[in-house]
């Protein structure tokens, strides 16, 4: 049993993957965790939900690590998204959106809107949803 210090999540293409440190099956979906004595592991999404499940944990609070995990995963997954796909339609729509609901956006270009989102927003919000994680930096976790 070992305590958790941080998280982080990736996908990457597939020849980019690497091997899960748990089982050996070869991954593209990681999932990164530093521990408290220094080592860092990599995990598959299935070995790490096992990981976290056999935990000291309630059930109280898998569901709030629960909750907490997937908002970082989002928040991480979309940042790759905003990061790689600079003309999705989806980001042109969210753009669209705040150009409706706030008339700051109204006179802004789309560029702008990237810019602010990827340099303010995202690591904003990684970095809250991190510190949400923070909480459960005594919870032993095995390995």
């Amino acid at each position: 049993m070992a305590k958790i210090k941080y998280i982080s999540f990736a996908s990457v293409g597939k020849n980019e993957g690497c091997l899960c440190d748990r089982c050996g099956q070869y991954i593209k979906n990681i999932v990164t965790v530093g521990y408290a004595d220094g080592l860092t592991l990599n995990y598959g999404q299935d070995c790490f939900d096992k990981l976290w499940k056999g935990s000291n944990l309630n059930d109280q609070g898998r569901k709030l690590f629960r909750k907490a995990l997937k908002r970082l995963k989002e928040y991480q997954s979309r940042y790759e998204r905003w990061q790689n796909d600079s003309n999705c339609e989806e980001f042109q729509k969210e753009f669209e959106n705040y150009r409706y609901w706030q008339t700051y956006w109204q006179d802004h270009t789309f560029e702008e809107f990237k810019e602010w989102i990827m340099n303010e927003c995202f690591p904003k919000w990684i970095a809250d949803a991190q510190k949400e994680l923070d909480r459960f930096s005594k919870v032993e976790f095995p390995r």
